[in-house]
């Protein structure tokens, strides 16, 4: 069975459904580390761990090996855990160079009484493989992609929703934008966040900023707003909180925060005609800001968006430092933020 996330396997794993051999692999480490973490606490007691628990590091170790500790009886316990973490350094084919027969005859008659864990960061396993084939038929594969841009605030939402907390829209939002898509960071930061919270408590825009940094006054979204109605004075207060926190607010994800922006207003622009669902797909906007989006695409033309663009992009050109040479990352955010207010 081949699942796309830890949620679904760890509340197996919570309902006694227990599958001998688990391969958790791929680029995104938060899954992975959910999975092996569940298991290495919950399984077995503090009594039957110290007999029965074993956690290897794979490049201290190889597949046979690992197999060999596999086959061995759990003591006075149901169960034998053996975690191998960083597998990808670990040395997967036997010894003659080619898929392990062993590994092939584990998986297909495993030791019941074994929790096998593989843990795989970085990369997929290649599923050309005999032994992945294998394990498709019988046991539980993780496959953890990297999450998307677009899909980080859906995440937040159901993440915190499995803890008993419910978030605002914009304070989703700014979340996402802020944090990225290192899973492992957003949802570390999440904690923090809900450490002082009762769980009747709806998380607005204060609880981010307090607990987060993330400052609802100075952030891309209030730039947004300033510059698509050309409040010029707060657009500099903005800027200016910018260029002194550079490293909270770097150039690049101001940039790319509103590349999206005229992005979409750009697709509403351009279909204003269309219907409101056909707006909130294509575009990606929330229903509840479409309206709010369609004003704001109405107060630009067509040239003014291609303007915007153009701008957008030979800021980031030199904020890579093409034909640039000189000109610090705070200057460039002040000059670039002032030729978007002056477009029409």
């Amino acid at each position: 069975m081949i699942y796309k996330d830890s949620i679904s396997i760890i509340k197996e794993l919570k309902s006694g459904q227990i599958s001998p051999i688990y391969l958790l692999h791929g680029e995104e480490g938060f899954h992975i580390d959910q999975v092996s973490d569940y298991i290495e606490n919950s399984i077995l007691n503090e009594g039957e761990k110290a007999f029965n628990q074993q956690i290897i590091y794979g490049q201290d170790a190889h597949i046979d090996t690992v197999l060999d500790y596999a086959l061995q009886f759990p003591m006075m316990s149901q169960y034998r855990v053996l975690i191998v973490k960083e597998a990808q350094k670990m040395n997967m084919k036997g010894e003659d160079g080619g898929d392990s027969d062993k590994l092939l005859n584990y998986i297909k008659n495993p030791a019941t009484s074994t929790i096998l864990v593989i843990g795989h960061k970085g990369k997929k396993v290649d599923g050309r493989s005999k032994w992945i084939k294998a394990l498709k038929e019988k046991h539980i594969i993780l496959e953890s992609n990297p999450i998307r841009d677009y899909q980080v605030k859906p995440w937040v939402e159901k993440y915190l929703k499995g803890k008993g907390y419910d978030i605002e829209t914009r304070a989703a939002d700014l979340v996402a934008e802020y944090l990225g898509t290192d899973l492992s960071k957003v949802s570390n930061e999440l904690d923090k966040l809900i450490v002082n919270l009762s769980s009747s408590q709806k998380i607005t825009l204060k609880e981010v900023d307090q607990n987060i940094g993330i400052s609802k006054d100075y952030n891309v979204f209030e730039l947004q707003e300033a510059l698509i109605t050309k409040d010029a004075k707060k657009a500099g207060r903005i800027v200016s909180n910018f260029q002194a926190n550079m490293k909270k607010q770097p150039m690049e994800m101001v940039l790319g925060s509103l590349f999206s922006f005229y992005q979409r207003l750009y697709i509403v622009h351009q279909n204003l005609s269309q219907s409101d669902a056909f707006l909130t797909k294509n575009a990606g906007i929330n229903p509840y800001f479409l309206q709010k989006s369609k004003t704001q695409a109405k107060s630009l033309s067509t040239r003014g968006f291609q303007y915007a663009f153009k701008i957008l992009s030979d800021y980031d050109g030199r904020t890579k430092g093409y034909l640039n040479r000189s000109t610090t990352r705070e200057e460039l955010l002040k000059e670039m933020v002032g030729k978007l207010m002056m477009i029409r």
